[in-house]
């Protein structure tokens, strides 16, 4: 629902342009592809195979995760309130499913596990190399980092969630 209100109703953000053109982005994901495999995922789950739940887990770590940045780092809009919501449910929802998650299904192989953990491994890599340079060019020069200065927010959010 909070994406398709942020879709067709234009004037729901009150952000920059810059700040805007995310949160249509991030809209359009939303949409067309999560909230079909969240579906997807949860009628596969009924069977109480882990795979699909444990698909589904990763979803709501997604809807976690992004809308954490529609929490705190959006302009306050008419939809604060179903943020808030998002973010509580996906929480409680990724804590309660990860407590009853079969971890001895999840691991699986010894090749599934180092393949996971080199993806994890690549992925904050790639964020380490992208975001920390910008952080110690400040601390050593003071320049703000250019996300800061186009987002016209007064710290990155998108560095303290990553």
């Amino acid at each position: 629902m909070a994406s398709g209100i942020g879709i067709f109703n234009p004037g729901i953000y009150h952000d920059n342009a810059f700040v805007k053109s995310a949160w249509y982005a991030n809209d359009w994901v939303t949409l067309i592809v999560v909230l079909p495999l969240l579906i997807i995922a949860l009628v596969l789950s009924i069977n109480a195979d882990f795979k699909p739940k444990l698909v589904w887990l990763g979803l709501m770590g997604y809807l976690f995760y992004n809308y954490a940045f529609y929490l705190f780092g959006a302009a306050f809009n008419n939809v604060f309130l179903l943020y808030v919501a998002i973010y509580t449910l996906s929480f409680f929802t990724l804590i309660f499913g990860l407590v009853v998650l079969p971890v001895k299904n999840v691991i699986g192989t010894s090749k599934l596990l180092r393949a996971v953990s080199l993806f994890l491994l690549l992925i904050s890599a790639m964020l380490c190399m992208v975001e920390i340079p910008p952080c110690f060019t400040f601390v050593t020069t003071g320049a703000i980092p250019e996300i800061v200065v186009k987002s016209q927010i007064h710290t990155s959010l998108v560095y303290a969630l990553d």
